[in-house]
């Protein structure tokens, strides 16, 4: 299942791409290959909600990962054909959205528009 949604424990801390250390270890008795197999985390995944603020916790760091949106210079940027980052990251967002967060989007900016020319 995807992350949908952003997630925080009671402290506030987000557990964006860390995840949660837990209170209690419980063994992985189940499948004795557990320490062999790769670990996967919902940071290695691509597309993944990004977590914005740092933990303290190095464990939660060591494989922290930049955002590879602005990983781009301005002129990289241009040569993919994107003018207008903000506009291109706002577009993007709303895509991701879905259909009908896109469409309440438009309708509210359509919304505002008209009150803006009623104003004149």
């Amino acid at each position: 299942r995807l992350t949908t949604a952003r997630y925080y424990t009671p402290s506030g801390r987000s557990v964006q791409e860390g995840g949660i250390k837990p209170d209690i270890r419980v063994p992985q008795l189940s499948d004795p290959d557990y320490k062999t197999r790769p670990k996967f985390r919902e940071s290695d995944l691509r597309r993944h909600l990004i977590n914005e603020i740092k933990s303290d916790d190095p464990v939660f760091e060591e494989d922290a990962k930049d955002d590879p949106r602005f990983a781009m210079t301005a002129e990289q940027l241009k040569e993919k054909g994107i003018e207008d980052f903000q506009l291109h990251y706002a577009l993007d967002t709303i895509a991701r959205l879905g259909p009908q967060a896109a469409r309440a989007t438009a309708a509210a900016q359509t919304g505002a528009l008209k009150q803006v020319a009623g104003k004149r």
